[in-house]
């Protein structure tokens, strides 16, 4: 990361002293993505910002929702809901506007996730109603794991461990015939969560064991 970061650096006192570009925008992003790898939150909050601030001056929707949607992960990581909440709302408006159907639904996911987190539970199930809703004409299988597993986690969250289960279920059937054995042990473990949690040991014990 250091020697990338020297390099980006280095680029970056050529463009920053340039008008707005898309260059400016990548430099901004990939140094923050290079900070947020190392889960160092502050400077990349500072260069996501800037590179979202680019965005909006060379008016790139795309960008600028790309670096809303890394805002919001880094708020969400740091417990701070409500801005999490905040740039994942701008992140999906930008999202929709540009018919980027994959980012839409993680960003449907990503609000449930963080309202179920403020116990708002009602406006977390309208979030995940609509991003199952998403997921329901996805062809892409892997798309379609992830979201059963994000969602079966709110469930999860909000203690609606039923839920939870049939999602998870709905998931090792799917892998059954594709033959995914990393994402059915994804599912059976979050099944063995969801047992401990609903204070069902003997139960996450079988499901370990598969």
């Amino acid at each position: 990361y250091t020697h990338a970061v020297q390099e980006l650096n280095k680029a970056l006192e050529y463009y920053e002293h340039q008008p707005a570009s898309r260059e400016l925008n990548e430099i901004y992003h990939n140094l923050g993505l290079n900070y947020y790898m190392q889960t160092k939150f502050e400077p990349a909050i500072k260069y996501f910002r800037l590179s979202e601030d680019v965005a909006e001056k060379i008016a790139n929707d795309s960008r600028s929702a790309r670096a809303a949607f890394y805002l919001g992960d880094i708020y969400n990581d740091m417990g701070n809901f409500p801005d999490a909440l905040k740039k994942y709302l701008k992140a999906l408006e930008l999202y929709e506007k540009t018919g980027n159907e994959g980012s839409v639904s993680n960003c449907l996911t990503n609000i449930a996730t963080v309202y179920a987190q403020l116990k708002e539970f009602d406006k977390a199930r309208v979030y995940i109603a609509k991003s199952l809703e998403k997921f329901s004409h996805s062809s892409n299988t892997q798309e379609t794991y992830q979201n059963y597993a994000n969602i079966g986690i709110v469930y999860s969250l909000m203690q609606e461990y039923d839920s939870a289960l049939n999602l998870f279920d709905k998931g090792i059937l799917l892998t059954d015939s594709t033959g995914d054995d990393y994402w059915k042990t994804v599912f059976l473990v979050n099944k063995a969560e969801v047992y401990t949690s609903s204070g069902k040991p003997d139960l996450a014990v079988a499901a370990y064991k598969q």
